[in-house]
């Protein structure tokens, strides 16, 4: 095997002295190599950076975006809450002091509305005692537009400013609603035909339970067999 190694550098002896001779001064070619790829470095450097920046910014302008339409969502909502806020107040006739004037004319047109024959039971405009039937299906709206209310609430946040300097108006809402429900469950369990009046009070139920106030319509249902 040595001997194998020994003759091959012997053959190739005079190749290996002009390979020593033609590596002479390549320290200054690798030095220029090393200046050029040290400055490609360099630029693919620079161009990463003005990438990731451009990144960020991207970033940035989409999350504000978001937020934006986020803010405008959430103002749509707010205004439409206030709206329905307003409606169930003139529906239900709450209304300040200062405007009980103005506002006669429609609580009266409301009061008789509430009474009318919109209930989805049409034969039932009239108690056998000749007491006007409220509206079912008017309730059923208020109720209907009260939870309305509540999902607004949610999506929104409930501790959001203007939804908590609402509470007061929006608390009046709801108790008045459930009264309303009250007194159309004393007009179910008042009389009449045992089918009709079964299945009024079942309907009522149905709306204490629209709104989430089970325990309330057990409260009202223990009152009246006091």
């Amino acid at each position: 095997m040595n001997k194998e190694l020994l003759d091959l550098v012997n053959e190739n002896y005079q190749d290996f002295l002009s390979l020593g001779s033609s590596l002479r001064g390549g320290e200054e070619k690798v030095e220029g190599v090393k200046v050029g790829v040290l400055s490609f470095q360099r630029d693919v450097k620079a161009i990463r950076d003005k990438v990731e920046a451009r990144r960020h910014e991207v970033e940035e302008l989409l999350n504000e975006k978001r937020r934006l339409r986020t803010n405008a969502d959430i103002g749509k909502d707010l205004l439409d809450y206030a709206d329905r806020v307003e409606e169930l107040e003139h529906r239900l006739m709450i209304v300040d002091k200062s405007s009980q004037k103005e506002a006669a004319q429609d609580e009266s047109d409301a009061e008789s509305d509430l009474y009318s024959g919109e209930s989805a039971d049409s034969d039932d405009d009239e108690l056998p005692d000749g007491t006007p039937a409220i509206s079912l299906k008017r309730m059923e709206r208020h109720a209907q537009k009260f939870v309305y209310l509540t999902s607004i609430a949610a999506r929104v946040g409930e501790k959001h400013p203007f939804l908590l300097a609402q509470q007061p108006r929006v608390a009046k809402i709801k108790s008045t609603v459930l009264l309303d429900l009250k007194n159309a469950l004393e007009q179910a369990t008042a009389g009449g035909k045992q089918g009709k009046s079964d299945a009024r009070t079942m309907a009522v139920l149905r709306l204490y339970e629209l709104m989430g106030e089970d325990v309330s319509a057990v409260a009202a249902l223990k009152n009246l067999k006091l």
